[in-house]
């Protein structure tokens, strides 16, 4: 799945409240898709948000190859 900024703050708000004592949250994914944690997931919810931040990191990065060729004589 491709993750999206939005994912990724719904997660981190679902971490807070369940860090402030909630006991169940539900978290809905730009897709649609809907997933409900409670105390005993947040550990998998800190991993979550860990990959999550690595690929909406690197989505808005574009790499382009550049050559560079000596000319002779120098």
């Amino acid at each position: 799945m491709t993750w999206t900024a939005a994912d990724l703050a719904a997660v981190e708000d679902a971490i807070r409240e369940l860090a402030a004592g909630e006991r169940v949250v539900t978290v809905r994914y730009a897709d649609g898709t809907e997933n409900t944690y409670g105390q005993a997931n947040l550990s998998d919810l800190r991993k979550l948000r860990q990959e999550m931040q690595g690929e909406v990191a690197t989505a808005g990065r574009t790499y382009r190859a550049i050559r560079i060729t000596p000319r002779s004589g120098y």
